[in-house]
């Protein structure tokens, strides 16, 4: 391996080197001068001084040069070259998801038809713009008709909170619509770890049939959430893949992009996430002069816990405005873990205990919990 020097270290390998060939004084206290950092007026240390600084910048480049083509150390640009030499790309940020209820306006006139045609956009009041992935159509006699909108960018910044999606960028008369759910999915780009780790498993990626190659391809998904794998589920050559969220759109994205993915003798079954339902009742103490001094009422401080109770389950936007993904498939329900979230969001809060459940609630492996009757019950301390 090259050792790389700096500017100092060749510097005074070549006034050494030029010392001992006699192209510098004979004094012998001179190279102990150079050492001290003492200024030497002498023109050939001072070319030496502009060579070295050339060849230090050559080490920088050739050290670069070593880090683009070492897997463990290459970042950037410089990764995703390597990965192109197997056919390995960085994965792109994904587009979220959400369900919508199209409602008539005028509730008392239902008996005509009311069509939203595919890619009919709606967006948030922070231009956040989402289009519809399918014809809705809100049949006479009916005051509402459920259907699905995925956004038009893609990442973080695409995601939104239950009953944000309100306004129509393409007007539709006599209709209004709001999402009941948070959307889900708008993951980032692919970091470089998850890159190089790709990067090491590209053979396997490339091979139908393994759970890499699965992988792959249900992390490109637009709404996915997560998801589990569960080879073998009912003999050889047979796999269940759980999806969420569980939208019928999500699930028919995942069966024919895995259409790409499976061995042709293979059984693969996809299958919407079951919910767990969970009842919350919970009593929060809250130090009454922190709560004047910011201007809180038992109403109010109800009311955010409650909101972030269910985000903590279901993912949502938070009373701070932040988004969380709330609880993963399979994930246990712990009251600890409630009680530990609520706390570090509501610095106001005494205490906070449960009274249902006061236990861990079991999910199972196919099911993902979602939040109940949420009761909250405030006391001032």
């Amino acid at each position: 391996m090259i050792r790389i020097k700096n500017h100092r270290e060749i510097l005074a390998s070549l006034i050494a080197l030029a010392h001992e060939y006699g192209l510098l004084s004979d004094d012998t206290a001179f190279l102990d001068r150079i050492a001290k950092g003492e200024a030497i007026e002498n023109a050939y240390v001072l070319f030496l001084a502009a060579f070295a600084s050339a060849l230090a910048q050559y080490y920088e480049d050739l050290e670069a040069l070593i880090e683009s083509l070492d897997l463990d150390r290459a970042v950037g640009e410089d990764l995703e070259r390597l990965g192109s030499l197997v056919g390995v790309e960085r994965r792109g940020p994904t587009r979220s998801i959400v369900p919508v209820v199209f409602a008539r306006k005028d509730k008392e006139r239902k008996e005509e038809e009311i069509r939203i045609p595919v890619a009919t956009r709606l967006k948030t009041e922070k231009n956040v713009v989402y289009e519809t992935t399918a014809e809705v159509i809100i049949p006479g006699g009916a005051i509402e008709a459920r259907g699905y909108a995925v956004s038009v960018d893609a990442g973080p910044k695409t995601r939104i909170g239950a009953g944000e999606l309100t306004e129509f960028v393409d007007q539709i008369e006599g209709v209004e619509a709001f999402n009941p759910e948070a959307s889900s999915g708008g993951r980032s780009a692919e970091d470089d770890e998850a890159l190089r780790q790709r990067i090491r498993m590209w053979a396997f990626q490339h091979q139908r049939g393994t759970l890499t190659a699965y992988q792959a391809v249900l992390d490109r998904i637009p709404g996915l959430r997560s998801y589990r794998i569960i080879p073998r589920w009912d003999g050889v050559g047979t796999v269940k893949i759980i999806v969420d969220p569980p939208l019928d759109t999500v699930r028919e994205y995942a069966e024919d992009a895995l259409d790409d993915a499976k061995s042709a003798d293979e059984d693969v079954k996809v299958v919407k996430v079951k919910a767990r339902e969970i009842d919350v009742h919970c009593i929060a103490s809250v130090a009454i002069e922190e709560a004047h001094r910011i201007g809180l009422d038992a109403e109010s401080v109800e009311r955010a816990i409650k909101q972030d109770v269910r985000v903590f389950i279901d993912g949502g936007r938070l009373s701070t405005g932040e988004i969380y993904d709330g609880m993963g498939i399979g994930e246990n329900f712990k009251p600890f873990k409630l009680v530990s979230f609520i706390s570090n969001l509501h610095a106001y809060l005494e205490d906070m205990r449960l009274e249902y459940p006061k236990e861990t609630v079991k999910v199972g492996d196919e099911e993902r919990a979602t939040s109940g009757l949420i009761k909250i019950e405030v006391t001032f301390a």
